[in-house]
């Protein structure tokens, strides 16, 4: 059962960003941009996160 609860959070870790519209549809020809555009929805996800109870 605990390996089953370590591979959810890992999974749901991966697939948190795969809600932003603009990191599923990235078509960005450099990596810095992707890489930004990733930052900024890991930032919105932590603030969200952080705010509810």
């Amino acid at each position: 059962m605990e390996r089953y609860a370590k591979r959810n959070t890992v999974e749901r870790a991966i697939n948190k960003p795969k809600q932003f519209r603009a990191v599923a549809t990235s078509y960005d020809k450099r990596a810095y941009f992707h890489l930004g555009t990733v930052t900024a929805a890991a930032l919105v996800a932590v603030t969200t996160q952080a705010r509810s109870p």
